[in-house]
């Protein structure tokens, strides 16, 4: 998708102290540059096009939310969005003025400039930058070899290379090409595609003569390819019978080589060394372990692990990678969900060289020569002298990223999902259905107001639909947009709000949002307690997952568990609980410490939708569907079978059963062209 704002060749604009780039939407003050989310961007290109004229709100509903019912709420918040970004870059400017009973205008005079001043510019990051940490032992052979080291790394590397145009599509196939990777020539590129049997088939695309050849079968499941260096052979995951295993392809000759097997838990991500002697992945043994980055060599099969986060570590682990030519493995941390460690390894030791943290979520890292690029969701980055210069803002989910020569390869993704209810009868209809992601339902006691989360305006909110089907923005998620665990309170007044080890109180129905406990508790799941006078969470601060219940009212905590615990409720002065390493339902008194195990077929994946009402408790078996089980007679039975799509979202009122379900995921692989200054 490409935004057609401007039929002029200048794609910059100047009022007052700013600077708005409209193609890569950006908006900067001298050094400093910010990204305008998609509402602050339409609203924007509005104020602009005016010219110093009013702005009615018809308009405003008009260009910026194309058509929809929108409450005058919810256009004082964008544009108070819109000021505040303004007020981080500019706090002395007076940008845009309220016209009672006409809308807004901007006040500035705008300018056409053909290019920004400065070039490219800095991301602003909510604190500053860390200083480096480097990995010095304190014998002087030790110092010396890590200052070796270091100067494979480019601490000074040349200007980076530049984006030129925009991405242009590479592929159009009906469903989605994904983990993309190129030859060192930029002649191949491997891909997967999904067979209409369900199974992901290798492709390879020949640059070429634009020919695209199957690798494997339909007929056998195989995921994560990456094409060796010399486009000559690659590495996938191939599954069979509930088992996975790594193999090298000979492309020419399509035998096939057996390397080691892998765990069915992972989501493999493999990369090439230059050399075309080894391959890098990222592994996990299953589902509550962090991935950590391992290092095989496809002639003799020997494997070794490369990293290993600390004992107290607790987050996803490892999860991006890249080696460059020069022998430098660069890793990226998961360390929230806005927050990354980025590790330069000794791609052949694993020796920590040096280490930043990163405000930004890295998905993707890739080489350019000795240019380090990386991806968080939609955005592309240079790292350059310890800095992230923006480089390209997709419109979609980037998924993979693939570097050659004289160009960038990435594939993206449309990210969509709606909302479903079955009723008693079994009927299916659609209960919230946008064109992004509506996703986390969570139907209100009364069953007259569901909540739910929502990217319709660009990043994760807080919307509300009540009892006559109007579907309203509750609140703006605090901090960074993102991910949030919800739970209504029991006289529906009050919905609880998990988010950056933080937690929060969402009053109805105006939607403040209230801190009741600051992230340095490390607050993960949460469900109300005692009437909603109390609260229990969970929390690995003490080391382990452990729950926690907070009086409201007096401000105390109390630890429930010593053995492990991740997503508790009560009922009958009874804790019925999950834990974070172990499938199992289980039931303790809040007075000692006897455990009961009540549900063995209760899977863990479980801590983020099961319920407990009256006696009842529902919960969803993989691969299976939704089960309603009954405390007192032990009774099980299935209310919703698994179906194609289905997301493990869910909320249940009575015989109604709220879910999320995804349409066939769509996405495509587009090109970047790339300059070097």
């Amino acid at each position: 998708m490409t935004d057609t704002t401007t039929a002029s060749s200048q794609t910059h604009r100047l009022f007052g102290q700013l600077t708005f780039d409209m193609v890569n939407r950006r908006l900067c003050c001298n050094e400093t540059c910010l990204y305008l989310e998609p509402r602050q961007y339409q609203l924007l290109i509005c104020l602009l096009a005016s010219n110093g004229q009013p702005v009615t709100r018809d308009q405003l509903i008009a260009q910026a939310w194309q058509g929809r019912i929108v409450s005058d709420g919810a256009i004082n918040r964008a544009v108070s969005m819109l000021r505040k970004t303004m007020a981080k870059l500019d706090p002395n400017g007076q940008y845009i003025e309220t016209l009672p009973k006409l809308g807004y205008r901007l006040q500035p005079a705008v300018q056409e400039i053909a290019t920004p001043p400065g070039g490219n510019k800095p991301i602003l990051t909510t604190k500053p930058r860390p200083k480096l940490r480097f990995a010095t032992p304190v014998a002087l052979c030790a110092v010396l070899t890590i200052l070796v080291l270091f100067w494979l790394i480019p601490s000074q590397p040349a200007v980076p290379v530049s984006v030129v145009g925009m991405a242009a599509p590479h592929t159009s196939f009906d469903g989605a090409e994904v983990d993309i990777s190129v030859d060192i020539s930029g002649s191949s590129l491997l891909y997967h595609r999904q067979a209409s049997n369900g199974n992901n088939q290798v492709w390879l695309n020949t640059l070429t003569n634009k020919q695209h050849i199957a690798l494997t079968p339909a007929s056998e499941n195989s995921a994560f390819a990456s094409l060796s260096p010399n486009g000559q052979q690659a590495v996938y995951a191939r599954y069979n019978q509930q088992q996975c295993e790594l193999v090298l392809l000979d492309i020419t000759t399509l035998v096939l080589k057996h390397l080691t097997a892998c765990t069915l838990a992972s989501t493999l991500k493999i990369q090439w060394h230059p050399d075309g002697n080894r391959i890098y992945y990222r592994q996990r043994t299953d589902n509550t372990k962090p991935y950590k980055i391992f290092q095989l060599n496809v002639r003799t099969g020997a494997t070794r692990q490369l990293t290993l986060p600390a004992n107290s570590y607790s987050g996803l682990g490892d999860l991006a990678l890249a080696v460059s030519a020069e022998g430098v493995l660069a890793v990226g941390r998961y360390l929230a969900p806005n927050s990354s460690l980025l590790l330069f390894l000794n791609a052949e030791t694993g020796e920590l060289v040096q280490q930043q943290q990163l405000d930004i979520a890295i998905r993707e890292l890739a080489w350019h020569n000795a240019q380090l690029l990386l991806s968080d969701s939609k955005r592309l980055y240079y790292y350059h002298q310890q800095q992230l210069l923006d480089a390209y803002q997709s419109a979609d989910l980037i998924q993979s990223l693939a570097v050659s020569a004289n160009a960038i390869f990435f594939s993206s993704l449309e990210q969509r999902s709606d909302i479903w209810r079955q009723d008693a009868s079994g009927q299916l209809t659609p209960v919230i259905n946008s064109s992004r992601l509506d996703i986390m339902p969570r139907i209100a006691n009364d069953g007259r107001q569901l909540a739910f989360l929502t990217t319709r305006e660009g990043e994760h909110q807080l919307w509300l639909k009540d009892a006559s089907g109007t579907e309203r923005l509750l609140a703006e998620l605090p901090g960074t947009p993102s991910f949030a665990r919800l739970s209504w309170s029991a006289d529906d007044s009050q919905i609880l709000l998990a988010k950056d080890d933080a937690l929060y109180a969402v009053s109805l129905p105006e939607g403040k949002v209230s801190l009741l406990l600051s992230a340095e508790k490390q607050v993960a799941v949460v469900n109300w307690a005692n009437n909603d006078q109390g609260v229990i969470y969970s929390s690995n601060r003490s080391g382990d997952w452990q729950l926690w219940l907070y009086d409201l009212l007096s401000g105390t905590e109390q630890q429930l568990t010593q053995q492990g615990g991740y997503s508790g409720q009560l009922w009958q002065g009874q804790l019925y609980f999950t834990r974070y390493h172990q499938d199992g339902l289980w039931r303790k008194s809040l007075t000692d410490n006897d455990e009961q195990l009540v549900l063995a077929q209760f899977d863990k994946i479980n801590w983020l939708n099961w319920q407990l009402d009256d006696g009842v408790v529902h919960y969803y078996q993989p691969n299976e569907g939704i089960y309603r089980y009954h405390l007192a007679s032990h009774q099980q039975e299935l209310l919703l079978a698994e179906m194609p799509g289905f997301v493990r979202h869910f909320s249940i009122w009575q015989q109604d059963i709220y879910f999320v379900k995804q349409p066939p995921i769509q996405g495509d692989i587009y090109r970047l062209s790339l300059r070097q200054n």
